[in-house]
């Protein structure tokens, strides 16, 4: 059988595409968020940015989970 139509070449396809939309869903969503713990005099404009940051400068859990 092709590997490209093996069931799981399908299966990895599909949660591929299930992933993307999700995540793009997610970043939407998070982008709509103004909710920071950055303070007030923050210049991050959502939640998105400000997970964004903390991940790029290892200040969350997230980063600590690579």
């Amino acid at each position: 059988m092709n590997d490209r139509l093996s069931e799981s070449a399908i299966v990895v396809e599909v949660a591929r595409q299930a992933m993307k939309r999700i995540s793009r869903k997610v970043i939407k969503d998070l982008s709509q968020m103004e909710v920071t713990l950055s303070g007030d005099d923050s210049e991050l404009a959502n939640t998105w940015d400000e997970i964004c940051v903390q991940i790029q400068f290892e200040q969350s859990l997230l980063g600590c989970l690579r």
